[in-house]
């Protein structure tokens, strides 16, 4: 499995977006996130390619320009929202995130919902108490807004004990309810990976399809 992290698809941006996710069509299927951390979970063997595709902060442009993409492609997706910026743009404070109706749209696109935290600070400089009321306050706005488990765990930045402390982080999420805890350690995610240090894979669009061979160990 490799889990890909996108985050804001700027207009311009579909039809290579487009392009990058067609061409990995031919290398392996698109699964959901839920599927790869259950598999992890049960050591399921993994007998060829998939990719989940992931979009960090929420960004407006998951709606405006991203999810015609993935609906013309049958690509699911996992939107790792923060929390407070839903909260923001209900009162018209950031328009570059999305609303809570905007995230009730893409429900219907079969977008799934996981934290991103609530303010997306950097984890590792604040206290257990301070780390955990920001995994319990956006899980805890996520199901009740949208009435579906927030079952992940994003890191902001995600780099260990860097961004965030790796003896610390991924215990909280765990005891706070979540299923995993995903970083932005570049790499494969295979039966051995623990799914509450799950690494992730950074792309941004415009990068050529040449750039993505690494993949596949070329």
């Amino acid at each position: 499995y490799r889990v890909l992290l996108y985050h804001e698809i700027a207009d311009g941006q579909q039809h290579a977006l487009e392009r990058q996710l067609r061409f990995l069509q031919e290398y392996g299927r698109f699964v959901t996130l839920d599927q790869v951390i259950s598999d992890i979970a049960a050591s399921a063997p993994i007998d060829k390619q998939h990719f989940v595709v992931t979009f960090d902060d929420g960004y407006r442009s998951l709606l405006t320009n991203a999810v015609r993409v993935l609906d013309r492609l049958g690509i699911p997706a996992t939107a790792f929202l923060i929390t407070n910026k839903l909260i923001c743009k209900a009162e018209n404070q950031d328009k570059r995130y999305l609303s809570i109706e905007d995230c009730r749209t893409l429900l219907g696109h079969g977008i799934t919902f996981g934290s991103h935290s609530h303010t997306h600070e950097q984890l590792a400089g604040m206290t257990e108490a301070g780390c955990r009321l920001q995994m319990t306050t956006s899980k805890r706005i996520i199901e009740d807004t949208f009435g579906a488990e927030c079952r992940h765990f994003a890191c902001p930045w995600g780099i260990p004990n860097v961004d965030f402390v790796l003896a610390r982080e991924p215990r909280l999420a765990r005891e706070a309810g979540y299923l995993s805890f995903l970083t932005t350690v570049r790499g494969a995610i295979d039966q051995k990976t623990d799914r509450f240090s799950c690494p992730r894979d950074v792309l941004e669009p415009e990068w050529g399809n040449y750039r993505l061979r690494y993949f596949f160990g070329a």
